[in-house]
């Protein structure tokens, strides 16, 4: 696999690792793909793309603590671009609507 070998050369590539976890989740891999995202997060930490899908992949899990804290993670990095923004072919407003939409029902949840 052409990710596996970029990271083979770079263990360091978030770019990759977030592929690499975005495959595994469309595998129903969640587990290696909170793997894969966590480390992209650590290589990463203020890339709202990363944690979003982390939040994505705990909530899968039925990690709703994590989640929420990920969602919440997003949101504030998004506060620093406009909302008719464009971070890595996502719209600013569609993330920052799709946490606070999840965030309402986790929190719903919970209650």
């Amino acid at each position: 696999m052409i990710l596996r070998r970029a990271l083979d050369l770079d263990s360091l590539n978030s770019k990759a690792r977030i592929l690499l976890g975005t495959l595994y989740a469309q595998q129903d891999q969640f587990a290696a793909a909170a793997r894969q995202l966590e480390r992209a997060r650590y290589l990463d930490p203020t890339s709202p793309i990363i944690l979003f899908h982390l939040a994505e992949i705990y909530r899968r899990l039925g990690k709703d603590h994590y989640a929420l804290r990920e969602y919440r993670s997003t949101l504030a990095r998004l506060n620093h671009h406009p909302p008719d923004a464009v971070i890595d072919g996502v719209a600013v407003r569609w993330l920052h609507d799709t946490c606070q939409r999840h965030i309402n029902s986790l929190t719903t949840k919970h209650c």
